[in-house]
């Protein structure tokens, strides 16, 4: 009897469950998805948001250029860094080889990208292999970290690039998402960061940031260079830094694993840093330091530095070893010891403790240690070491001023090492041939990519501002360092004349004249030609960038500021109305626009239009 009770009563349990499944997949998945799609219906038809892709398709059709907008996911609007102007063709020819590079500023090239690793790079691959037809596209953005390169990375498979080349690891305590950021979104685990990002491509998800966004008073307003993130200090060893390192190194994983599902071949680099001429930004003592071992550190502390002072290295040792057993985080007491060190020809131990001094410091500025374990644990065969090979090429094993303009952003020979180093990788990596042959000279680069004492003196005036900024202007060796770059700028400046204006003119007719698609060398070209009072000359370089790249509104803005110089107001407008056409929030345009409007007749007309097309 109960058998045949259970029997009859089985298929009415098996019912009930099923409906019970039923019921909790409509109320927990089928209606919020419903609900979702049509609120998403309303605000792509109220407003239909942004791109999120890092490349769109142009007007014509063929080519893939860079998005402006594409950052807005990752910044406030205020604050959204843009790419290099990328323009190239969608469907790539077959001879050609593509390179991508990934990455922050450092990648980029910056203070001047026309100057930086990807430039030296093509370089390089184009001088030792002329039958070969290299393209190599700087994808790298100021400010970012692998929680934007991902992706970057995942946009750009459409490319079908032969190799992509990743180095990256400086931004990912203070970038978007990290421990120290100021861009919002901090302390969020991996999963809930990807899930945002992938809301965001949603007209809704973009609206609902943007009020997340507008009401959180500790995003700034304005860019403020490094000097934003004064207060966001990370201690080492703390939980936060544990979880940035844990999603460093599952960004880079997935960044492996999607260049090799599109057939790129991946290199990713160590990050090289300035070790021996950056002191610590931040200096932070160890936490549970009673107030009688403080007052003890700091008398063996200062001991410590007016032994230094007085040249006295050795009892700065002393006192500073001293000062190490009671507190061993302080990153300012590791540099100075470090210094010592390096004094009394100790080199091993100077290596280590400059390395300490900035794996300690609080504003984390520079990748340390660790994230240059990771890269050296998930690369594998895919390692390109430039801590190692930068290290190999300083005085006593330690990258300086040599190779860094500051902290990260190399100078010229620190690029050239970084690409010699890249280009070694991209010999096995895209079977090119190594027997024969060399690399082309640090000069002979420096001379293709139009690297004039000029240009020199160019980005010596834009370090300076930079370094008169904070956190630089606390570092100890703040004075010393602009005095430096002062005293290089007058010896550039010397060295100027009418005759080396000439000449470096000459070089650019030529160097465009082999490269007429390169508007990167136009508009270095263009630099130089307005220095000298060239307008109308300044102006050709700029309308050849206009025609080269029609959807750089820099490039219209540029170009319509000249003409309004040269008094050409019709010429002028039409310019400025393209960069208004292209980026309908551009303060300059319209007070640019401006000059030329009270010459029309059509003024209050034209000032309508204007207004309508905010």
């Amino acid at each position: 009897m109960n058998e045949e009770t259970k029997s009859a009563t089985s298929p009415k349990r098996t019912r009930s469950r099923r409906r019970l499944w039923l019921f909790r997949f409509i109320t927990v998945v089928l209606f919020p998805a419903i609900a979702l799609i049509g609120l998403e219906c309303v605000f792509r038809f109220l407003s239909p948001g942004f791109p999120t892709s890092f490349v769109v398709p142009n007007d014509s059709g063929d080519k893939l250029v860079d998005n402006y907008k594409f950052s807005w996911r990752f910044f406030p609007q205020a604050l959204a860094r843009s790419p290099q102007p990328i323009s190239t063709e969608i469907n790539k020819p077959t001879d050609r080889k593509r390179i991508i590079v990934f990455g922050g500023s450092a990648a980029m090239g910056d203070p001047e990208s026309a100057y930086g690793f990807p430039r030296c790079l093509e370089v390089l691959l184009r001088e030792r292999f002329p039958d070969h037809d290299f393209e190599v596209i700087n994808a790298a953005v100021t400010a970012i970290n692998s929680h934007v390169v991902l992706p970057i990375a995942r946009d750009c498979r459409r490319l079908d690039a032969d190799a992509w080349i990743v180095y990256l690891g400086n931004n990912e305590v203070h970038g978007p998402f990290g421990a120290g950021t100021v861009f919002g979104g901090r302390g969020k685990t991996l999963s809930i960061v990807r899930a945002g990002l992938a809301l965001q491509r949603t007209s809704f998800g973009q609206f609902l940031s943007s009020i997340l966004r507008s009401r959180d008073e500790t995003i700034p307003k304005t860019w403020g260079g490094m000097e934003m993130f004064l207060e966001q200090q990370v201690r080492h060893g703390s939980p936060d830094l544990q979880r940035v390192y844990h999603n460093y190194r599952s960004n880079i994983e997935a960044v492996l694993s999607t260049g090799h599902r599109s057939g790129a071949q991946v290199l990713i680099g160590t990050v090289a840093t300035n070790l021996r001429d950056c002191p610590p930004f931040v200096s932070l003592h160890r936490e549970g330091l009673s107030d009688a071992e403080l007052s003890e550190w700091l008398n063996h502390f200062n001991a410590g530095c007016d032994a230094q002072t007085a040249f006295d290295d050795a009892v700065a040792i002393e006192s500073f070893t001293k000062a190490v057993a009671i507190d061993n985080k302080h990153a300012e007491l590791h540099f100075r010891l470090a210094q010592s060190y390096l004094a009394e020809s100790s080199e091993s131990k100077a290596v280590e403790h400059f390395k300490l001094a900035r794996d300690y410091d609080a504003l984390r500025f520079r990748a340390d240690t660790q994230i240059n374990s990771i890269i050296r644990d998930v690369a594998g065969q895919h390692l390109v070491d430039c801590e190692t090979a930068l290290a190999e090429n300083s005085d006593h094993s330690l990258p300086g001023s040599k190779l860094f303009f500051e902290h990260v952003h190399l100078t010229f020979a620190g690029n050239y090492l970084l690409a010699t180093q890249f280009a070694e990788g991209l010999l096995k990596s895209l079977n090119l041939p190594t027997n024969g042959g060399a690399w082309a000279s640090a000069e002979h680069v420096q001379n293709e990519l139009g690297l004039t004492t000029f240009h020199r003196m160019e980005i010596i005036r834009e370090m300076q501002g930079r370094l008169r900024s904070a956190p630089f202007t606390a570092q100890p060796n703040a004075a010393a360092r602009i005095k430096t770059l002062e005293t290089e700028r007058t010896l550039l400046q010397s060295n100027l004349s009418a005759a080396a204006a000439d000449k470096a003119t000459k070089q650019f007719r030529e160097l465009i004249a082999k490269r007429p698609d390169d508007w990167i060398l136009k508009k270095q070209f263009s630099v130089l030609l307005n220095s000298r009072n060239d307008i109308d000359g300044t102006i050709e370089q700029w309308e050849a960038i206009t025609s080269l790249l029609p959807h750089y509104a820099e490039g219209w803005a540029a170009y319509g500021k000249l003409l309004n110089k040269a008094k050409r107001r019709e010429d002028a407008e039409r310019a400025l109305r393209n960069t208004i056409a292209l980026r309908p929030y551009f303060p300059t345009a319209y007070n640019s626009l401006g000059i030329c409007l009270p010459l029309s007749t059509e003024l209050p007309r034209r000032i309508k239009r204007v207004q309508g097309s905010r």
